[in-house]
């Protein structure tokens, strides 16, 4: 089989916020399932996000109103101000829209955030290589509306007609708080795809009781889920999870709490962006990662008809995803 060289459509800048909280004993995330008629991916569950909008590049604009100073910020979400910030804005906005959960807090009298300096735990010097901390950098719908305000109620979290985000900050004095965020990785779709983006995938813990909700528009379901239950669940068909979303939730199975997936997430070296390579099959796909052996090669040999009995069990090391049936499955590479 021989990739055929085209010219790749650009990819849309995009950010994507990746919801964890600890309850009980397990680590959750909380995963949404796009609508059956979204263009791309339909019906899969992913992490919330979207596209990067005009306002979220007005960087002066934002600069007032996160919880991060253009020092700290490097530092904390991989990136300047200038670069990072509207990746960051997006990210907010799209969980918001999408799922109800607004990552904010109101702003003080004079400037700058009415909450505690706790709700910069995340990116303070304290959190790092310190698993034995009790400052957790959890965050919640923080900015003292009520659950009948417009902002909260998913009818209204983008009205026709209404505040944009943008406006909304201003008009509610609203700091972002970018400081409960990570950067945690950068996925670019294959470029043998027609649809294409470049996300920047943040982070950040919640409290074990938060409370979200699909707007039932882009996205139809939600849930809270531990990394192994929904890995199992995309095994057996029943809960098929985006490539992204796969692989951070088996990254996530490393890690025995939230705790330890924090201090992580804080002192990790930035990865490298993933833009996996999809090599077409007479049914469905197979999408190599980077780390795979066969990934620069043009030409490659594949067994269709084994590639059932090839696919791993969960927490198997991987770096292949078998597409079939609408769902991707982890398969072992048969030559390494």
């Amino acid at each position: 089989m021989s990739i055929v060289p085209q010219q790749p459509p650009p990819p849309t800048p995009s950010a994507t916020l990746i919801l964890v909280r600890q309850n009980e004993s397990e680590m959750e995330l909380y995963l949404l399932r796009r609508s059956a008629a979204s263009r791309f991916m339909p019906g899969v569950y992913v992490f919330p996000g979207g596209r990067l909008e005009a306002e979220d590049r007005d960087t002066d604009f934002w600069l007032g109103h996160v919880d991060l100073s253009e020092k700290e910020m490097p530092a904390a979400l991989n990136g300047r101000p200038e670069t990072i910030l509207p990746f960051a804005v997006a990210a907010i906005r799209e969980t918001w829209e999408e799922a109800g959960v607004l990552l904010a807090g109101p702003m003080a009298r004079g400037g700058g955030p009415a909450t505690a300096p706790a709700t910069k735990d995340f990116n303070s010097p304290s959190f790092r290589r310190r698993p034995e901390s009790s400052a957790f950098p959890e965050g919640r719908i923080k900015s003292g509306m009520t659950e009948a305000d417009p902002c909260t109620d998913p009818a209204n979290r983008r009205p026709a007609g209404g505040l944009s985000f943008k406006r909304l900050a201003g008009t509610r004095d609203l700091i972002l708080s970018t400081s409960k965020m990570a950067y945690w990785s950068r996925w670019i779709t294959p470029q043998s795809m027609p649809k294409r983006f470049d996300t920047c995938f943040f982070i950040a813990p919640v409290k074990r009781n938060q409370r979200c909700r699909p707007d039932n528009r882009e996205t139809v379901d939600g849930i809270w889920i531990s990394p192994r239950e929904a890995l199992t669940k995309n095994s057996d068909g029943s809960l098929p999870l985006s490539p992204p979303a796969l692989v951070t939730l088996h990254q996530m199975l490393s890690f025995a709490d939230l705790r330890e997936m924090v201090v992580e997430a804080r002192n990790r070296t930035w990865p490298a962006a993933i833009t996996p390579r999809l090599w077409p099959l007479e049914k469905g796909g197979l999408l190599v990662q980077p780390w795979d052996p066969d990934y620069e090669r043009d030409t490659v040999r594949v067994d269709e008809y084994r590639l059932q009995k090839d696919v791993l069990p969960v927490g198997a090391p991987f770096s292949r995803l078998w597409l079939s049936g609408g769902v991707f499955r982890p398969v072992r590479n048969p030559d390494s």
